[in-house]
């Protein structure tokens, strides 16, 4: 895929059960997943993207739940979430799914989904700044 394209992968990473890449001289994200046991992949530009953050989803917790758990048995799931420019349009990535990641790697996912989230923020605000 990354030979037909003639992209150039800056970072990479298993996340789960996905792979996460990043073309920083295309500003590209290349997101490689399974729907329905069978391979999918999305490319993503980031010259559309205004934002990408992390978004989790909790079970819900009933009063005093937090007593007797901690909140991270209550995830589940982790997001990479990316909001485009000039629409209502989003995109949640999937990183962390508990019915299908163990729940001993969430700590460490999300770790990993923070970086992303961190790196990706700074190419949107380098792109912003190379625009003004």
């Amino acid at each position: 895929m990354a030979n037909i394209k003639k992209m150039l992968f800056w970072k990479q990473e298993e996340l789960g059960g996905n792979l996460i890449a990043l073309d920083i001289t295309k500003r590209k994200l290349l997101y490689f997943n399974k729907v329905n046991n069978k391979p999918a992949c999305l490319i993503i530009s980031l010259k559309d993207i205004h934002s990408c953050t992390i978004k989790k989803q909790y079970h819900p917790i009933n009063a005093g739940g937090l007593m007797h758990k901690k909140l991270q048995d209550y995830l589940k799931s982790i997001l990479l979430h990316f909001s485009f420019k000039n629409s209502n349009r989003a995109i949640a990535l999937s990183i962390y799914n508990e019915q299908k990641d163990k729940q001993e790697e969430a700590e460490c996912l999300e770790l990993k989904a923070k970086e992303w989230e961190t790196t990706i923020s700074k190419l949107l605000t380098k792109q912003i700044a190379e625009r003004a």
